[in-house]
């Protein structure tokens, strides 16, 4: 049987292939080159540069139109970007059906090793990869290597070879490419000629290649759960999350570019004193520094005294008894923060003598460094890409959002360019233009609700209702009483985080450990967490049950389904990973309909952030903007409940809101909404300019560096 059974005739034989050629992609409107339509086996090139009578560009809309009117669907590699240039065009992206065949082979790749490993394109050349040791297994550096290389690639020539065996001319394509970012004024006659041939072969195996992947859906998913009109319906919604990311992306977020400058021309300098405040800390405790100094010159780095930091790791596993600690292929001692963080993982705050702290510090500060250097003048990048190369001329950063990124089809946005992902005090650096603010609001303990509901765990739901789900925790384990308040047990309270955030995702005894060992600052077992886990386990009976069910069908089904469609396959052997999807997929299903509910209102929406959702508003709409974004977030997170508990399913907010036309001290007021028919208060803090109370004095320690340069300065 032919593969045209998988899938109603009249919408194959509607797919209209598209792709355009353009750049400068970090500005408001990407500079299009051209554009090539493929109808069955009709191509039309449309040459778009600097076209002085603007025909084709009249000629391709009008192609467009005709093709939408005629209810034809547009099939693109990589929707987010055709859309974009749709909006270029000027026309309304969401106005058309798409089909993205990039997100649908992001979709089969997800643990289908039929398609992770294999046959992979890679960097244009062919490879043969193998799956990996699982994460547990993995010793070295080297087995990390391995894991990472053979991961695969997206790219539209990937998934040509992947499901049609065809290599695409890599050479011919990058110096196209190249030859287009270029971005000359005008292009010569033949430089033209190979820029649409090159655009129209992006065309030629989108249906082809489309069409197997029709065909591994239905291998996956088999006679019995195969359903064709499903699948279609599920289709149309991912690549309409697209066109959405595309609006988002279109819009960019606003930064102060006069400070981020600043900071980004002194991230040497930065570097240099936290590494003195290191070598200061330990002085006269140890007989050699950490850092030494070398040559005094710009960005003033020094040179890491690996050989003595790696004895301070062979003493703190000694003294620790700890036998796990990653080694470099040439079974020494790693010093890469994966390997520091494996030990113990520290995350906001870092004592002072503590070694393994202060290194998790040294190396998280140069991660989150990571992307603001190698720009040149006017923010021109030296080579690897850099955060200047997504900020346009409107100082607006219009990053690569990367949706469904994650196995949980969460979106994974490159921190390089996405400064929400950098070090929390970072994000001051997200700044609007007067009269204008933004407001970020986030649900509270979000994933926590969410898997009680979905468990129909009542003892979870009562503890979330009750206001504070760590104290719940600690008064129904009897740690205190009835009457304990977050201020009269701040303390006790705060220690059953750690149990109550990793046993969401079934954390081991072992990590268990770490993470009480880090909060109470005194050593916690792992025979001692583990008696946590079991009270956690009395405690949630339903939760635990679900979880065991969620394992259960995944080991019969071979696959996890999210309630908007997309899916986790079963070739994934750990079970702690399988039992983070459905929790995390709900909830990024949420968010996608958060996003399409507050576009559909006429929000700005500029971006979301695990649980938080933010957008851009006129500071005299500011009531009315945040009303309706508290409101549609209230509906998309029941929207994918079942109508038995709808009316359990109200999870709590609050808002950031900040601009210039705010004063610097934080100010809180309260703003009703109405969800599910009641009204509903949420808390709102107002301030100049966004700090995180949790990035507070990293904040006041680096935003010196936001004024005017710092390079004579010794402390840190």
């Amino acid at each position: 049987m032919g593969s045209i059974y998988l899938w109603d005739t009249s919408l194959m034989s509607n797919l209209v292939s598209i792709d355009f050629e353009y750049h400068s992609a970090k500005n408001i409107h990407p500079t299009l080159v051209c554009a090539n339509i493929r109808h069955k086996h009709n191509s039309i090139n449309y040459w778009l540069h600097n076209s002085k009578d603007r025909n084709d560009w009249l000629a391709l809309k009008s192609q467009i139109i005709s093709h939408a009117n005629a209810g034809d669907t547009f099939i693109a590699w990589n929707v987010v970007a055709e859309a974009r240039c749709f909006i270029a065009l000027g026309l309304n992206p969401l106005d058309y059906k798409w089909i993205d065949p990039y997100l649908e082979y992001r979709c089969l790749v997800n643990h289908n090793h039929n398609y992770m490993y294999g046959k992979q394109l890679k960097k244009g050349r062919k490879k043969f990869t193998v799956a990996p040791k699982p994460k547990w297994q993995r010793k070295t550096e080297s087995d990390e290597n391995k894991a990472d290389a053979s991961k695969p690639e997206y790219n539209y020539g990937a998934g040509v070879y992947k499901t049609l065996g065809i290599v695409i001319d890599n050479d011919f394509k990058d110096a196209t490419r190249d030859l287009i970012i270029s971005a000359p004024e005008s292009f010569t006659k033949d430089q033209a000629d190979q820029i649409m041939e090159y655009c129209a072969s992006d065309t030629v195996h989108l249906v082809p290649a489309f069409m197997e992947m029709l065909k591994e859906y239905r291998r996956l998913l088999g006679n019995r759960y195969f359903n064709i009109k499903e699948l279609k319906e599920e289709m149309f919604t991912r690549a309409n999350y697209a066109v959405r990311t595309a609006i988002m992306e279109h819009k960019g977020y606003p930064i102060d570019v006069e400070k981020t400058r600043n900071f980004s021309d002194q991230v040497g300098n930065i570097i240099w004193n936290c590494q003195n405040d290191i070598v200061n800390q330990f002085e006269g405790i140890h007989e050699e520094p950490i850092f030494r100094a070398k040559v005094k010159k710009r960005p003033f780095e020094l040179s890491w005294n690996q050989k003595f930091t790696k004895e301070l790791v062979a003493n703190w596993c000694k003294e620790n008894n700890y036998k796990n600690w990653t080694l470099t292929d040439g079974k020494d001692l790693s010093l890469s923060l994966k390997a520091f963080s494996k030990a113990i993982s520290y995350r906001h705050t870092y004592p002072e003598g503590n070694f393994i702290a202060q290194m998790q510090r040294y190396l998280k500060l140069k991660q989150g460094l990571n992307g603001f250097t190698g720009a040149g003048e006017n923010g021109k990048s030296k080579g690897k890409k850099n955060f200047w190369d997504s900020v346009g001329t409107d100082g607006r950063v219009r990053p690569y959002m990367n949706i469904y990124g994650a196995q949980s089809s969460r979106s994974q946005p490159s921190a390089t360019s996405f400064i929400p992902l950098k070090a929390a005090w970072q994000r001051s650096l997200i700044f609007p233009d007067k009269g204008r603010s933004m407001c970020g609001i986030d649900w509270s303990s979000q994933e926590y609700l969410v898997s009680a509901l979905l468990a129909g765990d009542e003892v979870m739901i009562l503890a979330y209702e009750s206001g504070d789900v760590y104290l719940a925790f600690a008064k129904d384990c009897k740690i205190v009483p009835k009457s304990a308040t977050k201020e009269t047990h701040g303390k006790e309270r705060d220690n059953m985080k750690p149990v109550i955030l990793g046993q969401q995702y079934d954390l081991t005894k072992y990590g268990l450990s770490n993470q009480l060992t880090e909060s109470q600052g005194k050593l916690v077992t792992p025979d001692e967490a583990e008696i946590w886990i079991t009270r956690h386990k009395k405690l949630y009976k339903k939760l635990w049950a679900y979880k065991d069910k969620v394992q259960r069908d995944y080991r019969i089904h071979k696959f996890l389904k999210l309630p908007d469609g997309f899916y986790f396959w079963g070739d994934n052997d750990n079970f702690r990973s399988v039992g983070n999807v459905p929790t995390q997929g709900f909830s990024a299903c949420i968010m996608r309909k958060a996003v399409e509910l507050a576009q559909d209102a006429g929000l700005q929406v500029l971006y979301t952030l695990h649980d938080a959702l933010y957008i851009e508003f006129d500071t005299v709409k500011e009531n009315h903007h945040v009303r309706i974004l508290a409101e549609c977030m209230d509906k998309a997170f029941r929207y994918y409940f079942p109508n038995s508990i709808k009316d359990r399913a109200t999870c709590r907010m609050e808002a950031d809101i900040w601009g210039p036309d705010y004063g610097d001290n934080p100010q809180k007021s309260f703003i009703e909404y109405e969800a599910n028919g009641k009204i509903m208060s949420m808390e709102v803090k107002q301030q100049r300019v966004y700090v995180d109370p949790r990035s507070k004095k990293d904040y006041d320690r680096f935003s010196k560096y936001f004024v005017e340069e710092q390079y004579d300065t010794l402390e840190f």
